[in-house]
């Protein structure tokens, strides 16, 4: 006869979570809805705006077909330009011995914004606007405001 069998699944999270996981929800809760939201209605104004100059009909079921994929693939081209930014940081900082941290940032921040602008765009022409119908220059000009107007322009600015 077998035994009832017993596993103890992943017990290192509920210590994680109480002495990290809790204390991060309870103070940048706030901060991720601002910015959860502040990403979703600056999306949505991109795509209103630039369907409204555009003269593309139905504006609502564009953005109804577009949105969740623009403001999620935005996160991930965003994150994408972080992490070229952080490279760049760290390449830099090892070799540029006299350069201020000003200029630094600068060179450093400036290559991660870019490569993000370029993903937004690609991401957007390929993947969130592509269930819409959009053909063409509708289709490039849509993209191209996403890209232009909802790059990380913010990882510029130094913090430190």
């Amino acid at each position: 006869m077998k035994g009832k069998e017993t596993r103890l699944y992943n017990m290192l999270f509920p210590s994680w979570f109480l002495t990290i996981g809790w204390p991060a929800l309870v103070y940048w809760w706030p901060g991720l809805l601002l910015v959860l939201g502040g990403n979703l209605a600056l999306d949505s104004l991109v795509i209103f705006l630039a369907a409204a100059c555009g003269k593309l009909p139905e504006k609502g079921k564009l953005w109804k077909r577009s949105i969740l994929r623009v403001w999620l693939l935005g996160f991930v081209c965003d994150g994408a330009g972080a992490l070229c930014t952080a490279l760049c940081w760290s390449l830099l900082r090892a070799s540029a011995g006299g350069l201020g941290r000003f200029p630094l940032h600068l060179l450093s921040a400036a290559p991660g914004v870019i490569l993000a602008g370029v993903l937004l765009y690609w991401a957007s022409r390929k993947f969130s606007f592509s269930p819409t119908g959009l053909q063409g220059k509708q289709l490039h000009s849509l993209s191209l405001a996403i890209a232009l107007c909802t790059a990380p322009y913010l990882m510029l600015l130094p913090l430190g």
